[in-house]
């Protein structure tokens, strides 16, 4: 019973080409990070909607709840709008993944993290420190890819 159990959630994480390996899901869910907070400081807002699912849940300390990739996209072109100013939001060393099962299928995980931020002012790319704040993202696995489904943003301070 047990091999029948462990072959086929082999076979699952296969079909799925999620990979059976923690350390390489982990790598899988820390790159999907990393690839996300490249496209915020770039304000690629085309790549930051690709990584969200249709249905995205952001929750937010200071600017509300998101809920929907339409709204999702209105907030994202409002945020990238500005022409004095840019955040640069740069990653802590201390980021958790979580794995999700069902069953002994992974179907999800859980990243949790710090931020410092920097604002930039873009008349000449100055940079002033501009706070901190905690993060924690749900990823689903859809369609052979993994995508954001619930995001909260919480904790935000100064950096004083």
């Amino acid at each position: 019973m047990f091999i029948l159990f462990f072959v086929s959630s082999q076979l699952k994480a296969q079909e799925n080409n999620i990979g059976s390996d923690s350390s390489s899901i982990k790598q899988q869910i820390l790159e999907f990070n990393s690839d996300y907070w490249k496209a915020y400081n770039a304000c690629d807002v085309e790549k930051i909607l690709s990584m969200e699912s249709e249905d995205i849940e952001f929750y937010h300390d200071r600017g509300g709840l998101t809920i929907g990739q339409s709204e999702s996209k209105k907030v994202w072109e409002n945020f990238c709008k500005k022409k004095e100013w840019k955040l640069e939001a740069i990653l802590m060393d201390d980021i958790k993944v979580y794995e999700l099962k069902d069953s002994g299928n992974l179907y999800a995980a859980i990243i949790i993290g710090e931020l410092s931020f920097h604002a930039i002012r873009l008349s000449d790319g100055e940079k002033f420190p501009a706070g901190f704040s905690s993060y924690t993202t749900v990823l689903n696995y859809e369609n052979g890819e993994w995508r954001m489904s619930r995001a909260l943003s919480y904790n935000h301070r100064d950096s004083r």
